[in-house]
C-alpha cells in the first residue's frame, strides 16, 4: 500500500482511538527490504525474485497478470545500500507513526547463503538506524 493511504488511514485510525479516550496505538509495518550496490540494482534483484510469487497473487487474484515494474513497486519498496534503506526508513517513520518493520526475510528461491548475507545486512540496517 502506498505510504500516502497509510498516513491517511493511520490518521482516520487514531482520531477514531482518541474521540473513544484511547491512546493511538501502535503502527507496525510490513515492506519489503531490498539490498544491492545502489537503487537500480537492489529494485531489479527485487523484481527478479518477487516475479514467480507475483504471478501466484496474480493468479489467485486477478484475471490478467501484469509483470511488477520499477513504476509499480520502486515506491513501495525499501531498496539501495544500507545507508539509502536507513534514509528510507528514518522517511517512512517521519510520514507514520511507525512502531515495529516487519520485513520479509527470504525468498523461496534463496540459497543458505544469500539469506546470511541478507539477515547481515538487516542487521547492519538495524545498527544504522540506532
Amino acid at each position: 500500500m502506498p505510504v500516502d493511504r497509510v498516513a491517511e488511514l493511520w490518521r482516520m485510525f487514531a482520531a477514531e482511538r482518541v474521540a473513544l479516550g484511547l491512546d493511538r496505538g501502535a503502527l507496525p509495518m510490513r515492506r519489503d527490504v531490498a539490498f544491492g550496490a545502489d537503487r537500480a540494482e537492489a529494485l531489479a534483484t527485487f523484481l527478479a525474485r518477487a516475479a514467480q510469487r507475483y504471478r501466484s497473487y496474480a493468479a489467485n487474484e486477478r484475471t490478467g497478470y501484469a509483470r511488477p515494474s520499477a513504476e509499480s513497486i520502486g515506491p513501495r519498496l525499501i531498496h539501495g545500500t544500507v545507508q539509502d534503506c536507513a534514509g528510507d526508513v528514518v522517511a517512512l517513520a517521519k510520514r507514520v507513526p511507525l512502531t515495529t518493520l516487519i520485513v520479509r526475510p527470504h525468498w523461496t528461491d534463496m540459497s543458505r547463503q544469500e539469506l546470511l548475507a541478507y539477515l547481515a545486512q538487516l542487521g547492519e540496517l538495524v545498527d544504522a538506524l540506532r
